[in-house]
């Protein structure tokens, strides 16, 4: 095989899968009637779509440049991709030294055979298996193949690269090898890997900015759950790889007949790509689970899409009405993990409404699938709490975070949800205040986690005769005067040390801060050996967690080193985050 033709067979095994995982369906559509005029020139390096001339990357579609206004990648970039996949041979599959042909940045490709000349395909995306998989005799994937081996190693070897060379030296560069690791990982259908390695990559560009809102032990956190994924995939039995793989996209399925949903709120979020969107989520009492919606856009596009309650990209109904009480969605859409599409048509309700009683219901109906109650259930992302007593939220100055006590209702003890202050979070914060201020009693509280934290989505207030009122704290106005987190902030900045309320923490959290710090302070400078100070340090917080009966822990603490594959502070860091965020979850800081 030529280098030209070795070039281009890394887009012959390129799925529509694939395609979808990068774009979205409609665009993969799209593009699949614009493959057909599409012209190659140089081997395919360079490809001309219409109007627009397409540099294409044996990297893959990702790294593809097209001239044209559209962020991310656009109709054109696919349209060429599938152009240049369409000049596979008709032997191709037959690979000469029996080896699989590798796809886009040196991964091999999953396709069983070439995919037909001039058509979309259809494709499944990875992790999710229909009739015609059965039909053609394809199995999903249940495990590491040669092909994420490929990618899990080279994740692990670049966030050693960048941990050994310290991350106060991360820059635009780093931020580009994780992006194009993601790509890459997307390709060979690890879809959760691609979005945490977008997210660091998110990350570290807004390090290399200065932005106040990334630091150091927040990279050394998400580096480390990086090689701590990548660690866990290669080792993955089938339970645990179809959760640690993840979905690419979802694919929505007619669900058959309407639903009718009951809103428990809803969240706006800005990740650190840019990215930027509200989910709803509802409860739908057939089936007895909370679904999911997202409306959504990618970084840099729609500037008219915006936090608001006349949002109408959910059914084509504002976001105010669908918020007012039970709901109806005709012929729904379902994905494969229960989340809705938005598309189709919604009818709120001309009557219902929430009540404390139903409320518990939901609540013991969750609990009731042999699943431990509260925020302790291991694998929730969102929760719905029973409420006895609201304690006072306060702002922790060093921590720089809203932190909200909870006494739950039943018997399940105590919950601590806590949020980041920073300007996204200014109106919810404020909400949270305003409710504790004017002592307007909560009945429940809808949660969601977001990596080792806990934040409130929305809170139910007690109403006469034993109704309960939703207030979803994004989205809802705490009245007038000036913002309780804007004030909070310009405090902080302007003074340290003074009388803000802390909260007390157990020794156990304290330790897993002092070993965290120390894992920062060696990888923030990429220095080889440690100093004696820190070897001493070290030493001790061994010494310490062992004698708090954290062995694991003490265990890694010892290991800490910062050597060419810096697997001492990376797992020392992961274990550290684990125990911390265990800490918080049964109650204790």
């Amino acid at each position: 095989m030529s280098d030209s033709a070795r070039w281009a067979a890394g887009y012959w095994g390129l799925e529509d899968a694939a395609l979808v995982a990068l774009a979205n369906p409609g665009l993969v559509r799209r593009a699949a009637k614009l493959a057909g005029s599409v012209t190659l020139e140089n081997g395919g390096a360079r490809a001309l779509v219409g109007e627009f001339a397409v540099e294409l990357s044996e990297r893959g579609p990702e790294a593809a440049r097209c001239p044209c206004p559209a962020a991310g990648i656009c109709v054109h970039v696919l349209a060429a991709s599938m152009a240049l996949r369409a000049t596979a041979p008709a032997d191709w599959a037959a690979c000469p030294d029996g080896q699989t042909p590798a796809g886009p940045g040196g991964i091999p490709s999953t396709a069983p055979q070439p995919l037909a000349r001039g058509r979309a395909s259809t494709s499944i995306p990875p992790g999710a298996t229909s009739g015609r998989d059965s039909a053609r005799g394809r199995q999903p994937q249940t495990g590491p193949t040669p092909a994420t081996r490929a990618v899990t190693k080279d994740v692990r070897q670049q966030v050693a690269r960048l941990t050994s060379t310290g991350l106060s030296h991360l820059g635009g560069q780093s931020a580009e090898a994780l992006a194009d690791l993601a790509a890459a990982a997307r390709t060979a259908g690890l879809a959760l890997l691609a979005r945490h390695l977008g997210s660091t990559a998110g990350l570290i560009r807004d390090f290399a900015a200065r932005s106040d809102q990334v630091a150091e032990p927040e990279l050394a956190s998400s580096l480390a759950r990086l090689w701590a994924l990548s660690t866990a995939l290669d080792a993955a039995g089938p339970e645990r790889w179809q959760l640690l793989q993840g979905k690419a996209r979802r694919s929505f399925e007619e669900a058959g007949e309407s639903l009718t949903l009951l809103p428990l709120g809803a969240a706006w979020w800005e990740n650190p790509s840019g990215a930027r969107g509200i989910t709803l989520f509802t409860w739908d009492a057939k089936e007895g689970e909370i679904r999911a919606a997202v409306a959504a856009r990618p970084a840099g596009t729609d500037p008219r899409f915006r936090r608001g309650l006349d949002c109408a990209d959910f059914w084509g109904v504002p976001l105010d009405r669908l918020l007012a009480g039970p709901f109806e969605v005709h012929d729904p859409r379902l994905a494969a993990d229960g989340g809705l599409s938005t598309t189709g048509r919604a009818t709120p309700a001309e009557a219902g409404g929430w009540s404390v009683e139903g409320l518990n219901g939901i609540v013991q109906r969750l609990d009731g699938e042999d699943r431990e109650r509260g925020l302790a259930a291991r694998g929730w992302t969102v929760a719905l709490l029973a409420v006895r007593g609201a304690g006072a939220p306060v702002i922790d100055e060093p921590g720089q975070e809203l932190v909200w006590p909870l006494e739950l209702a039943g018997g399940d003890g105590r919950a601590v949800l806590t949020q980041p202050v920073d300007a996204a979070s200014e109106k919810r914060i404020d909400m949270v205040l305003a409710l504790a201020a004017a002592g307007r009693p909560v009945t429940h509280v809808l949660a969601r986690r977001i990596e080792t934290r806990w934040e409130p989505v929305s809170v139910f207030e007690r109403q006469k005769g034993g109704a309960a009122k939703l207030v979803a704290l994004d989205f809802a106005a705490p009245g007038k005067g000036k913002s309780p987190a804007r004030a909070a902030l310009a405090l902080m900045r302007r003074r340290r040390g003074g009388a803000v309320p802390l909260v007390v923490r157990p020794a156990v959290a304290v330790v897993c801060d002092q070993v965290k710090d120390l894992v920062v302070e060696v990888a923030a400078t990429g220095r080889a050996q440690l100093s004696p100070a820190q070897r001493a340090r070290r030493d001790r917080l061994a010494v310490l967690c062992e004698d708090l009966g954290l062995t694991t822990l003490g265990a890694a603490a010892r290991g800490i080193e910062n050597g060419p594959s810096a697997g001492g502070l990376l797992r020392a860091q992961y274990l550290a985050d684990q125990v911390a965020e265990l800490c918080l979850e049964v109650g204790g800081g």
